[in-house]
């Protein structure tokens, strides 16, 4: 028996820190997909496969449903494997799991976009099949969000998980949402355009939040105000959404991420690295819409405009600047 699930990456469009504090936010479901299956095999023990390693490793299953590891450990690669079995408190025996998460690495970096949170739901679909647990999708979609929230030491605000689970492309979402499982189906605009950029930057999600969540304990004043104004501003994004206005769109997110800079001086996040800066010239410079990927600071960026003339331009800026690009709807 082989029992094979996949599950998309995301990136979040707006929204990124203002949904920690129960805003709405619009994530993109992307086409990189995380793909988890599970199979019997004739061996007396149980495999792991990770494509990340192109490696195998053997383990076991205890009482406590808690994974040993035979001979090597694959450390964090390894890491949803045992959440996942822990959390179904399920006993593979002479199974073989594996994990392909190719479709998240550009040259042999991985890229930002949300790999965690595909493998999070897949492998609790997939682990559900073949052990006919039968679960709800809505305890599918807790029990994906609690081994994430794990993998994160409870960092963040779990929206990534739910634009996982939801793979319907285009999503809005904030907490209270998602603590009932629950997302709003938006439709992408025909006249609208986005490509990823790829830099050289690393940055490290929860180090981001763990500082936002300093500037915003030592700047309460500034913060209420300036959530004040975002909250509106994310509101007004939705309805433009709504209308299908890309126009619109592209203008409140420039709007935006005025309020992110804001932000990220106030409590010195580092979002805009000197790439990003670049990025955001040349962006400005062809007339086109940048802005650094989530939390920021990392290793992508988007470009988002209705002007398919503009883009194919900007590409070829993007191009002769040794930028990568890569598709992500």
């Amino acid at each position: 028996m082989r029992v094979k699930r996949t599950a998309p990456g995301k990136v979040f469009l707006s929204g990124e820190y203002l949904a920690l504090e129960g805003g709405s936010a619009i994530i993109l479901s992307t086409k990189q997909r995380s793909r988890v299956s599970i199979e019997d095999h004739k061996k007396p023990y149980n495999l792991f496969y990770s494509s990340a390693l192109d490696q195998y490793f053997e383990f076991s299953v205890n009482d406590n449903f808690e994974v040993d590891w035979v001979e090597n450990d694959p450390q964090s690669f390894g890491l949803f494997i045992s959440l996942a079995i822990c959390e179904l408190k399920i006993k593979p025996s002479k199974a073989l799991i594996s994990i392909d998460t190719n479709e998240f690495y550009s040259s042999g970096k991985k890229i930002g976009l949300g790999s965690s949170a595909s493998i999070a739901s897949a492998i609790i679909n997939v682990l559900d099949e073949y052990f006919n647990l039968q679960l709800s999708e809505s305890a599918k979609i807790q029990k994906a969000v609690n081994i994430h929230a794990l993998s994160q030491d409870n960092f963040g605000s779990g929206l990534d998980v739910i634009a996982s689970c939801a793979d319907s492309g285009v999503v809005e979402c904030n907490l209270k949402m998602a603590n009932e499982h629950k997302w709003r189906s938006l439709k992408w605009p025909s006249d609208l355009y986005i490509k990823g950029v790829i830099t050289s930057d690393q940055s490290s999600t929860k180090m981001m939040i763990e500082k936002y969540n300093r500037g915003k304990d030592s700047n309460q004043i500034f913060f209420n105000k300036l959530y004040s104004e975002i909250n509106h501003l994310l509101n007004q994004i939705s309805t433009a959404w709504d209308t299908q206005n890309s126009a619109k769109i592209i203008e409140l997110m420039q709007e935006y991420n005025t309020f992110v800079k804001q932000l990220n001086e106030k409590f010195n996040l580092g979002i805009f690295s000197d790439e990003h800066k670049r990025l955001i010239e040349l962006a400005r410079s062809a007339d086109i819409f940048y802005k650094p990927s989530g939390a920021g600071g990392g290793d992508l960026g988007l470009v988002i405009t209705n002007s398919e003339k503009k883009l194919t331009h900007f590409l070829s800026v993007l191009s002769d600047s040794n930028f990568p690009v890569i598709d992500l709807r």
